[in-house]
């Protein structure tokens, strides 16, 4: 059973959501958001509280439970490397800083699973090397644009543009979070669809500098890897 260090996760994310949740609210107006991969419940517990009464996080059994930050009766506990159907779709569909830990054979599935769930979904995951607990699928953004292009869904690359410089919100949501929406969904919202027009798909693979210079000073001098995420 995978061992995290939920009160770290609590502190990171939860600073980090209340700069990103106003950006998504804004451009998406979700009022039903699911999370897999939802851990301590920060991302969802803002949505809560901002306008999505509908809330649905999906963890594993070795979730914080004393942490988790929305009802606890809208957790429900599964298995994420097998797809996860909820029976219902929702207007926001997240994952943050998860598919890294799911096993590559799974990616392809919960990236549909996601869909499924979905018009437009928030998304992050480690890159290669950036380092981290229990990771054992680490890819490039683009890698990832091309399952949700097999399921029809297109980068909005606008939310990284956005926070790049904001020390409030930890490197590797400035690094790897970005909306990967339905064009209907895109065509329906102007914001998305401003926000889609300036995506470049084929720069998504970028490295923030706060990981380039850690990767720099740990080759000049090398130490045990601090990356928990």
């Amino acid at each position: 059973m995978p061992v995290y260090n939920y009160d770290s996760i609590h502190l990171t994310a939860s600073k980090s959501v209340r700069v990103v949740g106003p950006l998504v609210k804004t451009l998406l107006e979700p009022r039903s958001v699911v999370d897999l991969g939802c851990g301590t419940g920060d991302w969802l517990g803002w949505f809560h509280a901002h306008g999505a009464e509908d809330v649905l996080g999906v963890d594993g059994p070795w979730v914080r439970r004393d942490l988790v930050q929305f009802p606890e009766e809208r957790l429900v506990i599964a298995d994420l490397s097998q797809p996860f159907k909820a029976g219902r779709t929702f207007d926001l569909a997240m994952s943050v800083e998860v598919a890294e830990h799911l096993p590559e054979r799974a990616a392809a599935g919960f990236v549909a699973g996601l869909c499924r769930l979905a018009p437009a979904v928030l998304f992050s995951a480690a890159i290669p090397h950036q380092g981290g607990l229990y990771h054992i699928n680490e890819q490039w953004p683009s890698y990832w644009r091309g399952l949700f292009a097999r399921e029809g869904y297109l980068p909005v690359d606008c939310l990284r543009r956005a926070i790049w410089n904001d020390a409030e919100v930890q490197w590797w949501y400035r690094q790897n979070l970005m909306i990967f929406a339905a064009p209907a969904l895109i065509e329906a919202r102007p914001a998305l669809r401003a926000a889609r027009a300036a995506t470049v798909d084929e720069q998504l693979d970028i490295a923030h500098p706060v990981l380039y210079m850690e990767k720099a000073r740990l080759a000049a001098d090398p130490a045990p890897e601090v990356f928990e995420l």
